[in-house]
């Protein structure tokens, strides 16, 4: 029961960082992918509303959830706005680039 349980966290807590990979660093690749799939469309949906619902819930902030999520969205894409102008300014995508470890 306490590993199935521990299972479902490490998932839970996997797909949360993937969903913030996608919103922040990754949304211009995500974006260009979801003018030509639906696929990617309803990838880009969840990971940008399903975490920030979860969040608004969890902290109770004084603002509605339609605003909690808009205003994260464009935060996090700001955030990886600023990533991608850095990784061409300097001329290096590691910033930008996933590994596996």
């Amino acid at each position: 029961m306490v590993a199935g349980r521990l299972a479902g966290l490490v998932n839970l807590h996997a797909g949360r960082l993937v969903a913030s990979a996608i919103t922040r660093t990754w949304w211009p690749i995500v974006v260009v992918l979801a003018l030509v799939s639906k696929r990617a469309r309803r990838v880009l949906a969840v990971s940008a509303v399903v975490p920030n619902i979860w969040r608004w819930t969890r902290r109770k902030p004084e603002v509605d959830p339609l605003r909690y999520v808009a205003l994260r969205v464009i935060d996090d894409a700001s955030y990886g706005a600023g990533v991608w102008s850095g990784a061409r300014r300097e001329g290096s995508w590691d910033a930008i680039t996933p590994r596996f470890d």
